[in-house]
């Protein structure tokens, strides 16, 4: 399988996949922006109060994408969807009660899981709110 470029006049989100003697387009999407897009969904429709949900949209909005994805690329073992979901919410710095009530799980979880996700960075200080 070839990957080929094609220059849109947009973002590079576009590229073709040749497969055989023809191509297939191929519309791309960095796995942390469509994680973004999911939670903001989830933000919003959670019941917490409109100015924490409004404040949280607004974070993820501003979040840098490009530096979290360089950030799972330094992870001694391989970054799960679930990783991603929690890393997200902890760069913006979501209260732990809110996250628990968020993916409908107790706060302990949350600790145990941020435990985790510092195991599999080992020391690297790329995330500072993981620390």
């Amino acid at each position: 399988m070839t990957y080929v470029y094609v220059e849109t006049g947009r973002a590079p989100s576009n590229f073709l996949i040749k497969t055989g003697p023809t191509y297939i387009r191929v519309r791309h999407c960095k796995p942390t922006k469509s994680m973004i897009g999911k939670i903001t969904e989830w933000i919003s429709k959670s019941i917490m109060e409109q100015t924490k949900k409004d404040a949280y949209i607004q974070q993820l909005s501003e979040l840098d994408v490009d530096m979290l994805e360089q950030g799972y690329l330094t992870a001694d073992e391989k970054i799960s969807n679930m990783d991603m979901k929690y890393m997200i919410c902890f760069a913006i710095d979501m209260e732990v009660d809110d996250m628990a009530l968020l993916f409908t799980v107790q706060s302990t979880s949350i600790h145990t899981v941020r435990y985790r996700i510092k195991k599999k960075f080992r020391g690297k200080n790329m995330f500072k709110f993981l620390m």
